[in-house]
């Protein structure tokens, strides 16, 4: 219900009819809600009146679905989902035993809940959906409502991917020995890693999907051609420096193409004056990578020592997230166009520091590997009204399932809701979604699903004032203008309308008046 939109529609209809008098009958429940900030500035014509027919009754009921949240579980199987939602009572009644149902891919799951929601209020459900194969899932809640069934109804799309992967490219596994049992020790870790040496990844092609990090093993021009390809196409990596790793080859080959070098000096990895080790300090808490230790009893690096470390000097694009106590950078984050990367200034084991044995490592390099992945679901549903890019959002998808570039010469269909294919404007970037349920956008190698939702407003049906909401729309300018046979003013459109009759109308009257004179001059009779 847009008020706004049906009077503006109703003025323009008034406006083609020849009577001077235009007046519009409004029969309406004048629902408060169909009123929005947006259309507080609009006012009917002058010469258009507005009749109110208030149908609506005292008493009205609706349920619907409010907030709407979904989030991992902590089942050590992992990729199971926990949605919490709120059922809505917009209405004057109470009603109880409701039932409320969720749907996985078309499938009802059996965990029907059975609320009470008075009326004017709120009621919290919860569903599980544990061990979740890898992949996107069509989601619906629905509620048991006979009233107004059309928003009964609440689709979204869930994607899991399972386990990332996560390949440590080195010369020996031993370097990773630390990071392996950080990340392969439990079900509950969301990584798997895997070691690669530089000829295994020059082997294997072009890499596809999860994170890389690179463990201060030399690579081959192809083999690092191919590290960064996938990190600029939108790939995750965090950079390792320890022992291994010597400034100059750094610097000729990543330092290339990323903000961030090692220093060449002599001396270069200093530690403070008179102390034999560094301790990580000015730590970025607000940075996503830190923002969990942020909590109470969530660990503290404070205590870890780092007996070396390479100098680095940052250039722009790069951001320090932490700092050693002699203000040298520990962690430092850049972007490589699409991709993330960070870069540890030292080691990954313990040779050069003792933060692997300390209970922040494991969490640490999950948050970090968190970061660099740039996963990003997308929105999970939109709502009806608004439009979707179709081409970027299979990218994207592509992007999520390690599928690569999408190609853009491919031809896209959209299938609405009804198993209809939507019909798009020739060279159309987005479309509008105008159905609730879910659409389905494919290409010849892909498949994606949006969720399309009823707008959340229109679901109260609180009655507003019907006078004061006319007054609002009826016009109250008095200012002279040109006016109709009532003397009200008339808008530009329909002084144009009438300024036209009237040239029409004398230039008639000027043929007739010629065609008149000239047939005079032929019926005079003249004297002999």
């Amino acid at each position: 219900t847009r008020y706004g939109q049906a009077l503006k529609a109703a003025e323009r209809l008034a406006f083609e009819g020849a009577s001077d008098r235009r007046v519009i009958h409004l029969i309406s429940d004048f629902q408060r809600s169909g009123s929005g900030a947006d259309e507080a500035s609009f006012r009917l014509a002058a010469s258009v009146g507005l009749e109110p027919v208030d149908v609506g009754s005292k008493t009205y009921s609706n349920l619907t679905f409010g907030d709407v949240s979904v989030r991992d579980t902590d089942d050590a199987t992992g990729g199971g989902l926990k949605i919490k939602a709120s059922v809505v009572n917009f209405g004057t009644e109470d009603r109880r035993s409701v039932g409320v149902h969720l749907s996985l891919d078309g499938r009802r799951v059996p965990q029907d809940r059975m609320v009470d929601v008075a009326k004017g209020s709120i009621q919290g459900v919860e569903f599980e959906l544990p061990g979740l194969t890898a992949g996107q899932h069509a989601v619906v809640l629905e509620v048991d409502d006979p009233n107004l069934t059309r928003d009964n109804r609440f689709s979204m799309t869930v994607e899991t991917r399972g386990k990332t992967p996560v390949f440590t490219v080195e010369s020996s596994p031993a370097g990773s020995f630390f990071l392996a049992r950080a990340l392969n020790i439990s079900n509950l870790s969301p990584y798997r890693l895997t070691s690669l040496t530089p000829l295994q990844i020059q082997a294997q092609g072009a890499l596809s999907t999860g994170v890389v990090v690179w463990n201060g093993a030399p690579l081959s021009t192809a083999a690092m051609a191919r590290v960064k390809e996938y990190v600029r196409g939108g790939g995750g990596m965090v950079a390792v420096l320890g022992g291994s790793v010597r400034a100059p080859e750094w610097n000729r080959t990543f330092g290339a193409w990323l903000p961030v070098q090692i220093d060449e000096a002599p001396g270069a990895a200093a530690k403070r004056p008179g102390v034999d080790y560094a301790l990580l300090t000015d730590v970025r808490m607000d940075h996503p990578v830190f923002r969990p230790f942020n909590e109470p009893h969530s660990g503290s690096f404070s205590t870890a020592k780092f007996f070396n470390h390479h100098r680095l000097k940052v250039g722009a694009g790069g951001e320090a997230l932490a700092r050693f106590d002699n203000g040298d950078a520990a962690l430092v984050a850049a972007a490589a166009d699409r991709g993330r990367v960070l870069v540890w200034a030292s080691s990954v084991d313990d040779s050069w520091n003792d933060l692997p044995l300390k209970a922040v490592f494991a969490p640490l390099w999950q948050q970090m590997l968190r970061y660099v992945d740039n996963y990003g679901e997308g929105r999970r549903w939109f709502e009806v009204g608004e439009t979707i890019t179709p081409q970027k959002a299979l990218a994207e998808a592509a992007l999520r399932q390690g599928k690569g570039a999408v190609d853009n010469s491919q031809a896209i269909v959209v299938i609405d809701p009804s198993k209809k294919r939507l019909r798009l404007p020739p060279g159309a970037a987005v479309a509008a979604v105008d159905s609730a349920g879910f659409y389905e956008i494919r290409s010849s190698a892909l498949s994606h699903l949006v969720a399309v939702n009823t707008v959340t407003r229109e679901s109260d049906l609180a009655p507003g004032n019907a006078e004061q909401m006319v007054a609002g729309w009826v016009s109250h300018d008095s200012r002279p203008s040109a006016t109709s046979a009532a003397g009200e003013a008339l808008p530009p459109d329909e002084m144009e309308r009438r300024h036209g009759f009237w040239r029409f109308l004398l230039i008639a009257v000027l043929v007739f008046l010629v065609s008149e004179g000239v047939l005079s001059n032929r019926l005079v009779v003249k004297p002999e």
